[in-house]
């Protein structure tokens, strides 16, 4: 039998411990010992005084005292944390997550390595799924350098301050025909024709 022997195993017998439920721990520790198990004989009361003769006349030592055998934090085995910025943009959250075969809580910490908050696959989906005015809310109050990176776009100009009103719009007509379209204060994706571009700017797009 294979086993971490850094693992302490804690062998004991019931409440209010008889000769009987002593002696097994004992025993049982001591099998568990001898196949590469580190274990430890245990009691959860006071020794009677037929277990404290029986054990003296043996010379075996009482086994010690488990108080408390709840697990604490750093008894714990625990994977090192997938940590992003609070500058990551949900698209890298989502690529970095798909990287994983299971979906790891990302942890997002600030400069100093400080826990801010976690993420989980839940918190993206509320986003990319929940109510569209909550998705215009938060694209409205997006940085345009991140649209750029998670679009993997180039940024050429950018204002001191923007409008967006986190509203989009494909522009796949000619410019002749953006009258009939409002798109002011609006993200605007619109193809390689250099007069819809302009037109688009004009309008305050």
């Amino acid at each position: 039998m294979n086993s971490n022997f850094n693992e302490v195993i804690y062998i004991t017998g019931h409440r209010n411990p008889d000769t009987d439920s002593i002696v097994s721990a004992i025993a049982y520790a001591e099998l568990k010992q001898k196949m590469n198990v580190n274990a430890i004989a245990c009691r959860l009361g006071d020794v009677n005084a037929e277990t404290k003769y029986l054990l003296d006349r043996f010379n075996v030592k009482e086994p010690m005292l488990l108080v408390d055998a709840r697990s604490q934090l750093d008894e714990i085995e625990m994977d090192e944390p997938v940590k992003i910025s609070p500058e990551t943009t949900i698209m890298e959250a989502v690529t970095l997550m798909n990287s994983f075969k299971q979906k790891p809580v990302l942890a997002v910490v600030n400069r100093l390595d400080q826990l801010l908050g976690i993420l989980t696959s839940s918190n993206i989906s509320d986003v990319l799924l929940g109510d569209t005015a909550k998705s215009i809310d938060l694209l409205s109050r997006t940085p345009i350098e991140y649209i750029a990176k998670t679009i993997d776009g180039k940024l050429i100009y950018a204002p001191e301050k923007t409008r967006l009103n986190g509203k989009t719009s494909i522009i796949a007509i000619s410019a002749s025909k953006l009258d009939n379209y409002e798109i002011t204060d609006r993200i605007v994706i619109v193809g390689n024709d250099t007069d819809a571009q302009l037109d688009c700017i004009a309008k305050n797009a």
